[in-house]
């Protein structure tokens, strides 16, 4: 049931944690092996998806002055020509808990003025649309693939709790 004392911010950081439950449950789901399964038709590795939602948030956080995001890692290599994601699992769910814990302390200060969006709440949904669509390709990459997916349940415990 909604309350509706809950101002919109405390509602969008409530839905914010409830993601990244959620990605955390995808996360403890796969398996070294899994990193480098391709989205059908030459799509991303899962490797490369994880690393494309670990820096989308952080991109569009920088557009803050003073943004203190250069402390967390990259999940993928600058330098090369190639997209070339993380391949350690331990190292990427390190990454996915420093971003969020980074980005919670980040816009708890933010000047909403400095965003390309229009409000920080703005800018959550965004980042919570973004992990959905490529969890939603993880899904569907592990399901070709023949692998197991993380349980139905586990997925959607963390909105409903």
């Amino acid at each position: 049931m909604l309350n509706l004392g809950m101002s919109i911010n405390s509602m969008v950081r409530e839905a914010w944690l409830a993601n990244n439950k959620v990605n955390k449950v995808f996360l403890e789901h796969l398996t070294p092996e899994m990193l480098s399964i391709q989205t059908p038709a030459g799509g991303y590795t899962i490797a490369q998806h994880l690393a494309d939602m670990s820096n989308a948030a952080k991109y569009w956080l920088s557009k803050l002055e003073n943004a203190n995001i250069n402390a967390i890692g990259n999940l993928y290599d600058e330098n090369a020509e190639e997209f070339i994601a993380e391949m350690n699992l331990e190292r990427i769910r390190q990454v996915f808990q420093e971003t969020t814990d980074v980005i919670l302390k980040e816009l708890d200060n933010a000047d909403a003025s400095q965003l390309v969006h229009k409000s920080i709440e703005s800018y959550m949904i965004h980042m919570l649309v973004h992990d959905a669509h490529h969890r939603g390709q993880i899904l569907v990459t592990l399901k070709v693939a023949g692998h197991s997916i993380p349980e139905e349940n586990a997925v959607w415990m963390p909105w409903k709790s």
